[in-house]
């Protein structure tokens, strides 16, 4: 096997790398003659198949493995003695088809190995930033136990003369069809029938203009109903159609709260409103360390990306950025573009998404680097931590997804990936000159904001 340089531009390195064809028919025929010991052909013994015979049924399959073995190899060769750090999988183009080579032909292809670039040393120690902070205060505490309050409300019976109003919960049935369909449907569909449904007036669970016609209802009434359904409602045969509905109102009830107190504590599952508050403020804190951690992270990478200039592999740019460009077209299709990139023309847009996927390929190889000098390294404890939030995350499912990625290794790997960045991310932190600045709960969202 020769492997010649073609060609250096940057990060990407080009190869001509000629294997001559009696090495790959000398491969071939030893995959044959093994394939030999083991195949099953009607008329002959195992080990006694003649090569003719061989070559004709698994000469192809066999020329195609020897290649790609080969290319392999070449690549391999290419990269360990040339020194590179190869940022992608190198790529392989064949002078010709490989199963279409003569054997007297040598195999010649092109490789070319996109490296990670000379990633220089950072002195972390020389990096300032302001980490913003804010304790928990008797005003979030009661917000939050105001909210408990109203996650445990209870539902007191009112009697049949009494006229419900938002926040009343009304049990009804619903019948409804779509106007100019004629007679109504038999089968039950959601959105159109309902039985014992426990609506809260005034809470706009139900698509506009529904809840608004059932003010004053009473146990017993019955009441008819017409709305429209949003163009953009989630059943496509319902949407943008008007519907008519028979209401039934079987019951109204009023939600009563009960008062911050041991009592409230105990609905929510602790012993005493002591300790329910406690939960509540170390929650909160940790809401709030969260918060101020991401805004520390934000502008440590800030500062990274200010101080720390390399080329990037251009295919792993152009890839980044093909997966930011996707997305920005989603959000334009269902409207839910940036404030700042809607001023802007797909010319601008385009621009400025290449300066984004550059910097977070530049950030991530810097990080990878990071990792690699000071054996930062993500632990099967880590990945187990990292299995079980996700889970957490699909409630009812979390058996099912943790067996997803106990037998998926790629699946763990994506896992492992963001574990790993956020250790280096703290490895930094703690050598960075980080001074925490206390500022308002108003002040640290609005920086989380920014």
């Amino acid at each position: 096997m020769q492997v010649n340089i073609l060609k250096t531009e940057g990060l990407v390195h080009s190869f001509e790398v000629t294997v001559p064809a009696a090495d790959i028919q000398r491969q071939v025929e030893g995959r044959l003659a093994r394939l030999s010991a083991t195949v099953k052909i009607p008329g002959f013994r195992p080990g006694k198949v003649p090569p003719r015979i061989l070559q004709q049924r698994y000469g192809a399959s066999v020329l195609g493995e020897v290649v790609e073995q080969v290319a392999n190899d070449a690549a391999t060769k290419a990269v360990t003695e040339k020194k590179l750090r190869p940022a992608i999988e190198p790529q392989i183009e064949f002078s010709s088809a490989p199963e279409a080579l003569p054997a007297a032909k040598d195999l010649v292809m092109k490789l070319e190995v996109e490296t990670i670039p000379e990633i220089p040393d950072v002195d972390f120690s020389r990096i300032s930033l302001e980490k913003p902070v804010t304790e928990v205060g008797e005003e979030e505490i009661a917000d939050s136990l105001a909210r408990v309050a109203k996650g445990n409300r209870k539902a007191e019976p009112m009697p049949e003369d009494y006229a419900a109003r938002d926040g009343d919960v009304a049990v009804i049935d619903f019948d409804g069809k779509l106007v100019g369909d004629g007679d109504r449907l038999e089968d039950k569909r959601p959105g159109l029938q309902g039985e014992d449904v426990s609506l809260e007036l005034g809470s706009k669970r139900f698509i506009e203009g529904f809840e608004e016609q059932l003010g004053g209802v009473r146990a017993g009434e019955k009441r008819g109903v017409t709305v429209t359904f949003p163009a953009e409602y989630h059943a496509k045969d319902l949407a943008g159609k008007e519907a008519v509905f028979d209401v039934t109102v079987k019951s109204v009830s009023q939600l009563k709260e009960l008062p911050p107190g041991d009592d409230l504590a105990r609905e929510a599952g602790f012993d005493n409103l002591e300790a329910l508050r406690k939960a509540i403020s170390e929650q909160i804190g940790q809401n709030f360390g969260g918060i101020s951690r991401a805004v520390a992270r934000r502008r440590l990478m800030d500062a990274l990306s200010d101080r720390v200039k390399f080329a990037v592999p251009p295919t792993l740019a152009r890839r980044e950025f093909e997966a930011l460009w996707q997305q920005v077209q989603e959000a334009k299709k269902h409207g839910r573009l940036e404030e700042e990139d809607k001023k802007k023309s797909d010319s601008q847009l385009e621009k400025d998404y290449h300066k984004i996927a550059e910097r977070r390929v530049r950030l991530g190889l810097l990080l990878n680097e990071v990792a690699r000098r000071n054996k930062i390294e993500v632990g099967r404890e880590d990945v187990r931590r990292a299995m079980f939030e996700e889970a957490r995350r699909y409630p009812g499912q979390e058996k099912a997804v943790i067996e997803y990625f106990s037998k998926n290794a790629a699946a763990r790997e994506q896992l492992a990936a963001p574990v790993l960045e956020e250790k280096v991310v703290d490895f930094i932190l703690s050598r960075a000159a980080v001074k925490e600045k206390k500022v308002s709960r108003d002040a640290l969202q609005k920086a989380a904001d920014e």
